[in-house]
């Protein structure tokens, strides 16, 4: 159902991704954030400056994995964000992994939701795209509920200047990777 909406799946790597353009030019999905209505380039080409002229050296699909999960007796879909690397819109990248570990590095966590949101929203816009196979399924807006503990990031996530090894070592040796909500550190 989702090829209709310009998305297909891989079959050997398991998710969906944005399907290219013929002529591969960027494409853009519109979308309902947490605050606003907005949009983000989800397939686009990365240029390589050669001496005969510009040639892209890779295409940047966004891509989501999938699996139902049964909560509280409720089924929900769980939506993974990535990405799929091809070398001219359709064909694997050779070296897709190595750019996929890359941006992946890169990403945060605003980063992550961003897109988890996206693809809810975009999965939920046309209530009845699934209805036609599927009567008993349609998507609607995230599950949402809060939690008593959080990752703290700054403790979490290395800095560029110490290579990662101050997190290893906070007081006494012990690394406080979790805090409560009024911001007080825990074990």
């Amino acid at each position: 159902m989702l090829y209709l909406r310009d998305i297909d799946y891989n079959e050997r790597w398991e998710y969906f991704f944005v399907r290219a353009k013929p002529d591969l030019s960027p494409v853009e999905l519109s979308y309902n954030s947490l605050k606003q209505r907005t949009k983000r380039t989800v397939f686009q080409g990365y240029p390589k400056v050669l001496e005969e002229g510009k040639k892209h050296s890779y295409y940047r699909h966004s891509a989501f994995h999938t699996a139902f999960r049964a909560y509280g007796g409720k089924w929900y879909l769980e939506i993974t964000p990535t990405y799929a690397f091809t070398r001219d819109g359709i064909r694997r990248h050779h070296y897709a992994e190595e750019k996929l570990k890359g941006i992946k590095r890169l990403e945060r966590n605003a980063a992550v939701l961003g897109q988890v949101i996206m693809w809810a929203d975009f999965l939920a816009a046309e209530p009845d795209l699934f209805r036609s196979h599927y009567s008993l399924l349609s998507f609607g807006e995230l599950l949402r509920f809060d939690v008593d503990r959080g990752i703290n990031d700054h403790k979490w996530l290395p800095r560029e200047h110490d290579s990662g090894e101050s997190w290893k070592r906070q007081e006494g040796g012990e690394s406080l990777l979790f805090e409560d909500k009024e911001g007080k550190d825990e074990d």
